[in-house]
């Protein structure tokens, strides 16, 4: 279970692109589908290619309570997770910076760019 995050302070950057400003954002899925998480660039925009980089809510809290289990030590102090780099099947993820409970994680779902 994953506790002590801040949803508002956890920013979720597409791997896709080098810029950490590369937001992305909640994506509602069509016909009941699950929602999830996209690239800024999901949607194509005046010509450009889109980035079909995405993880699904559930697929992230998965992500989320592996960073919370490496967030404290044996003695239950909290550490540092800022480059903790980690790959479950297809999506590969690094945490690229931590600024007091803030955490920017770079997410790449290989299987969604192919």
């Amino acid at each position: 279970m994953v506790k002590g995050f801040n949803w508002k302070n956890v920013h979720i950057i597409c791997g896709n692109h080098s810029d950490k400003n590369n937001e992305m954002y909640v994506h509602e899925g069509n016909e009941g589908l699950s929602s999830f998480y996209a690239c800024p660039k999901y949607i194509a925009k005046d010509g450009n290619r889109s980035c079909t980089n995405r993880i699904y809510t559930n697929q992230l809290l998965k992500i989320m309570e592996i960073i919370d289990d490496e967030r404290f030590d044996e003695d239950g102090m909290k550490i540092s997770v800022k480059g903790l780099k980690k790959k479950i099947r297809d999506l590969y993820f690094e945490v690229l910076d931590e600024k007091g409970e803030e955490l920017w994680i770079s997410i790449k779902n290989i299987k969604a760019i192919k």
